[in-house]
């Protein structure tokens, strides 16, 4: 999809995709970031099944579902998107800054 919206402007007409290998979706498991999978309870099944399959195999991922959303749970349910998604950053802890005594 987005490939064909470069497409549609100038100077984007040599756009190419490179396969992965192996593909994405069978490195699941090297994702080493803490990952917030969210989703609306109304959406199709089809994205519902690979949120289940990004949040058990992504290690430690965590899974949020929205009630009341579809495919755009952050502009259908905004108030609750961001209650998720600060409530999950609010829990990492900051990385080292490396700074050294002055």
């Amino acid at each position: 999809m987005q490939r064909q919206a470069f497409r549609l402007q100038q100077g984007h007409d040599d756009l190419r995709a490179d396969r992965l290998d192996p593909p994405a979706s069978e490195r699941l498991a090297d994702i080493r970031v803490p990952t917030l999978v969210v989703m609306g309870d109304e959406d199709v099944e089809d994205i519902k099944h690979i949120a289940e399959r990004l949040a058990e195999e992504i290690p430690g991922a965590t899974r949020a579902t929205i009630p009341a959303a579809a495919h755009l749970p952050n502009l259908e349910r905004p108030e609750e998107f961001d209650r998720i998604v600060l409530g999950f950053l609010s829990g990492l802890s900051a990385p080292e800054t490396g700074s050294r005594p002055a």
